[in-house]
């Protein structure tokens, strides 16, 4: 399988990181292998680049691009756009109607690397522990005003998230695509913005044909790409339908799924 995986992209939360978003020394070690091959290993996240960017720097690969908000912004290095997707001039619009019909929900705009949000409550401070990132508090006004928004993160609980789901559903959001990360996680992107398409982007900067990627995951918004590559590996943790549509399953993140794996089908050790 070795000479087979020229590219491999990975989800970090519930794949890279633990239960207790930590990395493995085992996972470490077997990045530093992976990397010996000059084998391309690319974080993909709903994360910020600078959310994302320590982690990398702990895993050896923060010289490889960074695919940030689920692939709105791929960086080289953090900060410089090698592919950006912003949302619409509807992504502003969306934002007043959420503010004036759903005063409560936590409104989190993502422009290139920084996080902007116009409230404190603990969401924001739920957010800021996971991803050890402070955001840049605004005036509501002020919010409106970042350019690009690459991504929007709506936080309140899960009976509001719902609603504010329903509502959205009702309204014309051309050019836009928003999912639940969790169930009080609503997030909205330009609608051309997946894994999948982060596959194809760094498939291309490659030149890597897509039987020879590698992706890993362990949630519904990476299926995509579990289905595009030539291998596609779910996490042991990862929801039922996840693990059916994926070509291989490994063990947990709390099990060091992603090292077993990368041993396994890309370093033919045991």
């Amino acid at each position: 399988m070795s000479n087979e995986i020229k590219l491999i992209i990975s989800d970090i939360d519930g794949t890279l990181l633990t239960s207790q978003h930590l990395l493995t020394k085992n996972l470490v070690q077997t990045l530093q292998e992976i990397q010996a091959l000059s084998i391309p290993f690319i974080a993909a996240s709903a994360r910020s680049p600078r959310g994302i960017l320590p982690i990398a720097q702990k895993l050896g690969i923060q010289n490889n691009p960074l695919a940030a908000y689920n692939g709105a912004l791929i960086t080289t290095d953090g900060n410089l756009p090698l592919f950006s997707h912003p949302l619409p001039a509807a992504g502003k619009k969306l934002l007043k109607l959420i503010k004036k019909f759903f005063p409560t929900i936590s409104l989190n705009v993502y422009s290139n690397a920084d996080w902007y949000t116009d409230s404190h409550n603990k969401w924001i401070e739920i957010e800021a522990t996971i991803t050890k990132m402070q955001p840049i508090f605004l005036s509501f006004a002020d919010l409106l005003r970042q350019d690009p928004i690459h991504k929007l993160l709506l936080i309140g609980d899960a009976v509001e998230i719902t609603t504010l789901m329903n509502f959205l559903n009702t309204q014309e959001l051309t050019d836009c695509a928003f999912y639940l990360s969790k169930e009080n996680y609503l997030e909205i992107t330009h609608k051309q913005v997946s894994k999948e398409t982060v596959l194809h982007e760094m498939a291309n900067f490659y030149a890597v044909p897509l039987q020879n990627v590698l992706t890993i995951g362990d949630n519904y918004n990476d299926l995509p790409m579990l289905k595009a590559a030539g291998l596609g590996i779910a996490m042991g943790n990862a929801p039922a339908p996840v693990k059916e549509s994926a070509d291989k399953v490994t063990a947990t993140n709390d099990q060091d799924g992603v090292a077993k794996a990368l041993k396994k089908y890309v370093l033919d050790s045991p």
